[in-house]
């Protein structure tokens, strides 16, 4: 009989104990507050967002283009694009102190394929629009068409040993300058959203960059009394071997898609 008695006392205890830890857990759980709980949460660094798609219109060193951009995640995106560039005109210059007219043509059409990535957007807190969009861009450019001519005759005839001789029989010198088709870019860019709201539609952007297109080969031709003038091809390319990066400065207007 004692013992029964001190089994059921010994129960008792146990249970009284266990009641009261719990309730004890229950009391510091309510003692929480929203605070505690948020610490307490563990933080999220997952970058994926809902992609966005542009489209946009550029002016710039390239010339005019079109560019379409596909964002990745909040930290990347990349961005395809085509551009032409069109230049020609004619000056007239004193070579050996004769009269010479220069002409000049400039053409190319560019293929661009790019990287960006956007440091600030895994930044946490308000951000400017300006910040927000501030990107570094690398990848290559393809010049599928380029041509770089330049022309020189003499505007007026020369007389030698009592012969006069016109302007097309003394002859020209034509000089095409070509460089590497495919050129790695770096550059950096942002945008200004309009009106400025996050989630405007429309964008002003530039970029700034140099793409590197190597040193310049020259072919020189001369013909008839300038056919001499050949020979100085090689000083020509020195003189030009400083011109290895082609600066890329450009302006977009820009839509989002979605």
């Amino acid at each position: 009989m004692q013992q029964s008695q001190r089994i059921s006392t010994g129960m008792f205890l146990f249970l009284f104990i266990l009641l009261n830890l719990t309730a004890l857990g229950t009391d510091k759980e309510k003692g929480k507050t929203d605070k505690d709980r948020a610490t307490i949460a563990p933080v999220k660094t997952n970058y994926y967002h809902r992609p966005h798609q542009y489209i946009a219109l550029k002016l710039g060193a390239l010339g005019v283009g079109v560019n379409y951009a596909y964002t990745i995640n909040k930290l990347s995106g990349v961005r395809f694009g085509i551009n032409y560039f069109g230049f020609g005109t004619d000056q007239e210059m004193t070579l050996a102190g004769a009269n010479f007219n220069v002409d000049y043509t400039i053409q190319n059409m560019s293929i661009e394929a790019y990287y960006e990535y956007f440091p600030f957007h895994k930044k946490r807190g308000r951000l400017t629009n300006f910040k927000r969009n501030f990107k570094f861009v690398m990848g290559l450019t393809y010049f599928a068409y380029v041509k770089y001519h330049a022309k020189a005759y003499r505007m007026n005839g020369v007389v030698l040993n009592g012969t006069e001789y016109s302007p097309s029989e003394i002859g020209d010198v034509v000089a095409t300058v070509s460089t590497n088709r495919v050129a790695p870019y770096l550059g950096l860019g942002s945008a200004w959203n309009v009106p400025n709201k996050r989630r405007a539609k429309y964008q002003i952007g530039f970029d700034l960059g140099l793409i590197y297109h190597g040193k310049p080969r020259v072919n020189l031709v001369g013909t008839n009394f300038l056919e001499g003038n050949s020979e100085q091809q090689e000083q020509v390319e020195s003189n030009l071997s400083f011109f290895q990066f082609y600066p890329n400065l450009s302006v977009k207007l820009i839509y989002r898609l979605h």
